[in-house]
């Protein structure tokens, strides 16, 4: 890829790939597996070699790769940038499943902290994760996604609800659930099956979810947006893939992490809450050392770089920004701060990226949250806390952050991607 146009027709291409946590993972490791890097297993030994690509997977939905040093050793450390593989979206409720008013009605619950009217009136299609009883009566899983628009949310007509644009309150048991007309329930687990090339009697469990079925797309009169599901934080991973899969082994190993759960505490075997991180970096250390303090002093001469979503000052909700701290689309990356540690910035963290981006030319923005204003957080706090590295929070600028689709600069992702690929070659 050599033009802006490229990277953001393969961010846009990678989204509409990875509809749910399992397939942007796929998704992930197809790009790796492309770039020559080997998979191991953390249930074997393992060999590393020095300068040496490898990568990791947890639960078919968080994955670890990494670049070993030329020469390893705990006193050079890691460089760590991270990003988390999941996003806000309806969860169904299959068994809830039911016929009502000629239609196969599916509750779900939300997963994450959603945008819940922005899910009404959309072309919805299904992904996830089934698991099913293969011929040789073991447990298997299998990723599925139903690709045709399949349900939908529809709203309360105005005539029926006066009050809907003045005041909405949304029951997510009662009011979203998903429609899929049909005529009868078996038809759901029928066509759950058919995608997935199996039996409906094999299907034993499932994690499924609804998407929006509107390819990511660019707009605007000079076509610098990209309109999208799931760019929180689907295009941090796009940007960290690429980064990694350039990497140049250099005097420390660089590492991308990309956890699950994030928009639900990440407190899971698969977030950055879990052993995961923890366990991977200690057996890269012990691949060249038998000294179990080295794993100590390793982490302790790291860094980390968080990679999660900004919010852009709305153009028409301008007051809910501080207007000393309000990024604006297509003028770069965010850096991110807040005084109650929900990012991990600090002020030396801050300094040493802005140099790095000075020295390159990549355009920095601010974004502190305005004072009277809770604030969200990311992964970076949690996975500095756990390592007792310094950590920096940092962000591509969007509209809309936590709707069934988002918008965000066609301009920041390149700047994204290079920034990344410089922070895990460089120290200071």
């Amino acid at each position: 890829m050599n033009s802006k146009q490229d990277y953001v027709t393969a961010l846009c291409q990678f989204i509409d790939q990875s509809p749910s946590q399992f397939h942007a993972t796929r998704s992930i490791e197809a790009l790796l597996v492309e770039s020559g890097f080997a998979k191991f297993d953390e249930t074997s030994h393992w060999n590393l070699k020095p300068a040496k690509k490898y990568y990791v997977t947890r639960n078919d939905s968080a994955i670890i790769a990494f670049v070993t040093a030329k020469k390893p050793s705990p006193e050079a450390g890691f460089n760590i940038a991270t990003a988390h593989t999941d996003s806000p979206a309806p969860k169904l409720k299959l068994k809830g499943a039911s016929f009502t008013a000629n239609t196969i009605r599916i509750p779900v619950e939300t997963y994450g902290g959603d945008l819940h009217s922005t899910w009404f009136d959309r072309p919805l299609g299904i992904a996830g994760r089934i698991a099913y009883k293969a011929e040789d009566d073991t447990i298997q899983s299998k990723l599925v996604n139903i690709q045709q628009p399949i349900a939908i949310i529809p709203s309360l007509a105005i005539h029926l609800n006066r009050n809907a644009n003045a005041s909405n309150e949304i029951n997510v048991q009662q009011h979203m659930a998903a429609c899929l007309a049909g005529q009868k329930i078996e038809q759901v687990n029928e066509t759950i099956a058919k995608e997935a090339g199996l039996e409906p009697s094999q299907i034993l469990d499932a994690e499924l979810f609804l998407y929006d079925c509107q390819k990511a797309t660019r707009l605007g009169v000079d076509d610098s947006l990209v309109s999208a599901p799931r760019l929180d934080n689907l295009a941090s991973c796009h940007a960290l893939t690429l980064a990694i899969s350039e990497a140049k082994p250099t005097k420390h190993t660089q590492v991308a992490i990309f956890t699950d759960n994030e928009e639900i505490g990440s407190r899971t075997p698969q977030g950055a809450q879990s052993t995961f991180i923890n366990t991977i970096l200690d057996r890269i250390t012990l691949a060249f050392s038998d000294n179990l303090e080295n794993t100590f002093i390793a982490r302790a001469n790291s860094t980390l770089l968080s990679i999660d979503a900004a919010h852009a000052v709305h153009p028409n909700y301008a007051d809910k920004h501080d207007p000393a701290y309000a990024p604006q689309i297509n003028k770069g990356i965010v850096i991110k701060a807040n005084a109650d540690a929900k990012y991990a910035t600090n002020a030396v963290t801050a300094a040493n990226f802005r140099n790095l981006c000075a020295k390159n030319g990549f355009p920095v923005q601010d974004f502190i949250n305005r004072s009277d204003m809770p604030c969200g957080s990311t992964i970076g706090p949690i996975t500095a806390a756990n390592l007792g590295c310094q950590g920096l929070d940092i962000g591509a600028p969007l509209w809309a952050m936590h709707s069934a689709r988002e918008t965000a600069g066609a301009l920041d992702h390149k700047v994204m991607i290079d920034a990344t690929r410089l922070f895990l070659a460089n120290r200071g």
